[in-house]
């Protein structure tokens, strides 16, 4: 109903993104409820680690991404946020899979994060030092030379990147 008020307006300024939450939450197949290439321009997913269990970046997201991917669609993590976890050290490790992970789902275009603090978890990037940092380097990585500084997309993180053992994203010279 809205896409068609908006349609009928003359709006061609509007981009329409359909975001179920990942599988496994409440959701068993999110295709069950997708409205149709018709009313889509993006696909997003929203997922969590509440650390009920821990769970990883690439965990919460390839079951969902799988299934969504094939929409042909440009995808986006709508929402996504972890937990402290045992320490604080294991929600900055969090983070920093996610460059990894979106290296490995390459229909994915932008992460957002959800920075509030809710009843089932401490979600903020900047409740502990460790995370603050994990987030900070994520967004200064410039793999691909010729990116803006501080564009982190996969457009900027293309296949010559690499990741290292330690955790770092390098590019190599071209």
């Amino acid at each position: 109903h809205v896409v068609t008020i908006f349609r009928d307006a003359g709006a061609t300024n509007v981009t329409w993104i359909w975001s179920p939450n990942v599988v496994g939450y409440t959701v068993r197949d999110p295709l069950a409820y997708y409205p149709g290439n018709d009313w889509v321009d993006w696909v997003g997913m929203d997922g969590y680690n509440d650390g009920r269990p821990w769970i990883t970046f690439t965990q919460t997201f390839s079951a969902t991404y799988a299934r969504l991917v094939g929409l042909g669609k440009p995808m986006l993590v709508a929402e996504t946020a972890s937990t402290e976890g045992a320490s604080t050290a294991a929600k900055a490790d969090w983070i920093r899979a996610i460059a990894p992970a979106v290296q490995s789902m390459p229909a994915i275009k932008a992460v957002i994060w959800f920075d509030l603090n809710r009843p089932r978890g401490v979600w903020r990037l900047d409740n502990s030092a460790p995370a603050a940092a994990a987030f900070a380097d994520l967004l200064t990585k410039q793999p691909n030379p010729s990116c803006p500084p501080r564009q982190w997309t996969t457009s900027c993180y293309e296949a010559r990147s690499a990741v290292t053992t330690d955790g770092n994203i390098n590019a190599p010279s071209r």
